[in-house]
């Protein structure tokens, strides 16, 4: 579960970042 946790933290920090990227 821990292991999961991180990777659907990370993948959701690359989602944020990404559509950070597109709106500025």
């Amino acid at each position: 579960m821990a292991i999961g946790g991180a990777v659907g933290l990370v993948w959701l920090g690359a989602m944020l970042y990404t559509l950070a990227g597109w709106i500025f």
